[in-house]
């Protein structure tokens, strides 16, 4: 019998899996895309955290991990004393306890050991996140504590008396043991006391045969149970929580509920914007328009290193981006054509306001160029590999042009004034490897650095400080943000003999990375390379979900660049012959197209979904001939079933 079932159990496992192909072979292809999936498996065995700190996050008030850290655990602090109880419990079979216990340990292990954790996040270790499957733990928690309190005839005095005794023992512990460093000894001991209350409210429910007074205990346990519950989330939430207010998430909802409609583009054409500052790490997504800041775990890796070799901010290793608005090169070659500026303070080189709608202003990029135009074949080879973000911009324009051209001139380092403030310098032939050290560990940091033009100059710079805070002052106006929002930062037109001041200032930073190099903008040359890249732009653009058609009309044979990011499931015709497809800059789709007019259509299918859809439909079949062959054999009188 036993055999029978587990070959029911296998089969219709087999089954089940293949009518979700349909989703899973997609997602699948996909993930392969991923850095993630180059990740290399685990070498060395280990685990995380202590014993004790898995126990300190059942407690009530533990604080939350957002980052890293222990899963969150957190299920109701009476599970920790019916956990024994369920195991001293005499009607509970052993097999029961066994199977729910056996699942508990493989499900504490599964998030503290590294290899399984590896296992169960599809074959990587998870970024950021720890445990993304901890409700599991909690769950089976929760289902041993029900177990023990339906089968509160099953305790006996010592039984609970010795389950109290283990569990005080256990937590007195977190007193003593140095790991445990973010539970404090009021919580231990009101946590202690709270035990106390659970033990004698049980103990008198599992001895009490009045209905009355068992429906009296099951009250009160219940109120107390709901009392801890409540003060752990009013303590939590506000405290550790980044989305216990609305308005920080929702502040935005009526501004951009009236923008987006007006200015993102739809059916007859094909643009990109953004909103700055950016305050959550997919705007795009949050307000229905087609931006470039993104985060998901499924960002493939050349997007990932595409965006981080050009400067732009990453937030998450591997999965994520924000756009940085600063450079006019990469406004024009990722097709951004507005800018919604919320604070209306965004000062950069080709952004105009068109108007102001509630108070926030609607930028339209002058250096715009469509999603698609004609540019050189270097496109195709060129390589992002410079230490300099600003040096990759140029060298992906120059290949656009298909000569050398040269927009950021980097400034003479002895043109700039530096100081340091409470803190020791050490210089690097790298200027990225730089360090300095903290003298005063109870004041802050602090670098500055002075610009003075000898010459009315867009100035810029890139850095390469890893906490701190900026600030900017120039033109008479100061702006500070976090170090890591602006690896690159337009400061903006500075004329003869006027200066420019950015100060980095950190305060909880002993050793840190320091460095900074500023560029003047030349400004003709990049109008010059402007007008060569939208001389042959795509014209008659209509876009659908799937599906973008257009025409261009190249005088000479060249590569077609786009800003579509390439992905195995694209296809593009020209006057209905398919073409080959290319990576630009290894990330972005393009075609080689022949001189002349051409109509061309973009169509995406995705990866994965014929072949999955056909195994999904198959498995279905066999599902229904095994269900007619069970009736016709119950028709039949046979005794067997399957199930």
């Amino acid at each position: 019998m036993i055999k029978s079932d587990t070959i029911r159990f296998v089969l219709h496992s087999v089954i089940a899996a293949g009518m979700a192909a349909f989703v899973l072979v997609p997602v699948y292809a996909t993930i392969q895309t991923t850095v993630a999936s180059t990740l290399d498996i685990p070498t060395e065995i280990k685990l995380y955290h202590a014993f004790t700190d898995y126990i300190a996050q059942l407690l009530p008030t533990s604080k939350l991990s957002l980052v890293y850290g222990v899963p969150n655990l957190f299920s109701g602090a009476f599970v920790i004393l019916l956990m024994p109880l369920f195991i001293a419990n005499e009607r509970i079979g052993g097999k029961r306890k066994a199977v729910l216990l056996t699942l508990l340990g493989v499900m504490y292990f599964s998030m503290n050991l590294n290899i399984l954790d590896y296992v169960w996040h599809g074959f990587h270790l998870p970024n950021q996140l720890p445990g993304r499957w901890s409700f599991m733990f909690s769950f089976t928690l929760v289902m041993i504590a029900y177990e023990t309190l339906i089968n509160l005839g099953g305790l006996t005095r010592k039984g609970v008396l010795v389950s109290l005794f283990n569990v005080l023992f256990i937590l007195s512990l977190l007193k003593v043991i140095p790991e445990v460093q973010r539970v404090s000894n009021g919580v231990v001991h009101a946590t202690m006391f709270g035990m106390v209350v659970y033990a004698g409210l049980i103990l008198a429910l599992s001895s009490d045969i009045n209905v009355r007074r068992t429906k009296i205990l099951t009250l009160i346990l219940s109120m107390v149970m709901i009392f801890e519950i409540g003060v752990h989330a009013v303590t939590v939430v506000p405290r550790d929580s980044t989305a216990n207010s609305t308005a920080l998430f929702q502040h935005a909802d009526k501004q951009m509920a009236q923008i987006v409609p007006n200015y993102e583009s739809g059916v007859n054409d094909l643009y990109r914007m953004e909103i700055m500052p950016i305050w959550t790490n997919n705007p795009g997504q949050t307000y229905g328009y087609k931006g470039l800041s993104y985060y998901a775990s499924t960002m493939p890796g050349s997007a990932f290193e595409f965006y981080e070799a050009l400067g732009f901010r990453v937030y998450a290793p591997n999965v994520s981006t924000s756009f940085n608005p600063y450079s006019p090169v990469m406004n024009a070659l990722l097709n951004l054509k507005y800018v919604v500026d919320r604070k209306q303070d965004l000062d950069v080189l080709g952004f105009e306001k068109v108007e102001t709608i509630d108070g926030y202003d609607i930028l339209e990029n002058q250096y715009y160029l469509p999603f698609a135009f004609m540019a050189d074949y270097n496109l195709a080879k060129v390589k992002l590999d410079s230490t300099s973000y600003l040096e990759n911009q140029e060298k992906l324009l120059s290949a656009a042009i298909g000569e050398a051209v040269d927009v950021f001139i980097p400034v003479d380092q002895t043109s700039i004034q530096f100081e340091v403030v409470n803190g020791e310098i050490v210089k690097d032939a790298d200027w990225k490897s730089q360090y300095y050290l903290r003298t005063d560990k109870t004041a802050p940091v602090e670098l500055k650095f002075t610009y003075m033009s000898d010459k009315d100059a867009y100035v810029y710079f890139e850095q390469n400080f890893k906490a701190g805070t900026m600030s900017i002052t120039a033109n008479g106006k100061t702006q500070t943000n976090d170090v890591l929002n602006d690896v690159v930062r337009e400061v903006g037109l500075i004329k003869a003999g006027e200066t420019a001041v950015i100060s980095v200032k950190a305060d909880k930073v002993d050793v840190g990375l320091w460095g900074m190099q500023f560029y003047t903008f030349d400004k003709t040359a990049f109008d010059v390379s402007y007008e060569k890249l939208k001389a042959t732009p795509v014209e008659n653009i209509k876009f659908e979900t799937t599906r973008v058609t257009a025409t261009v009309n190249p005088v000479k044979p060249g590569l077609l660049y786009t800003t579509i990011p390439y992905d195995k499931g694209w296809q593009v015709t020209s006057n209905g012959e398919t073409l080959d497809v290319y990576r630009s800059a290894n990330y972005l789709l393009a075609v080689d197209l022949k001189p002349g007019f051409q109509e061309l259509e973009f169509s995406y299918r995705v990866p994965g979904l014929l072949l999955g859809s056909i195994i999904s439909v198959l498995s279905l079949l066999v599902l229904v001939i095994l269900r007619r062959f069970r009736q016709k054999r119950q028709g039949d009188g046979d005794s067997v079933s399957i199930r």
